[in-house]
């Protein structure tokens, strides 16, 4: 078994009631929260073991991270990161039509991130 960092374990709860009031409330998630949520999974996922795990932290993440872009958010440098996220999780799993939908969301996003100064 994977021995999960102090600072990981610390953050567990916080990232516990980010993600129940999130999905309790959908509409008061801010971009920053979902910002941080996508990190963390990303993070779970470098740290896991087993496939199982890995699978359902990196499609956390990348889902995480559509969603802040959905909500406007266009750092273009995390865009690019989850782009990675989705092309991960799309390696990973059987993608279906939805996964290639985001992934042509984020592109365009980031090209519109990229010539917006």
């Amino acid at each position: 078994m994977t021995q999960i960092p102090l600072k990981l374990l610390r953050e567990k709860e916080i990232i516990l009631k980010l993600k129940t009031k999130i999905h309790r409330h959908p509409q008061t998630a801010n971009i920053d929260d979902l910002v941080k949520l996508a990190h963390h999974y990303y993070q779970m996922y470098l740290i896991s073991d087993d496939e199982r795990s890995k699978s359902l932290c990196i499609g956390q993440a990348s889902y995480y991270g559509h969603w802040a872009v959905s909500k406007g958010y266009s750092n273009v440098e995390d865009i690019k990161l989850f782009i990675q996220y989705l092309e991960i999780d799309k390696a990973m799993t059987n993608p279906d039509d939805t996964t290639e939908e985001n992934l042509e969301f984020l592109r365009k996003k980031l090209a519109l991130s990229k010539s917006t100064p």
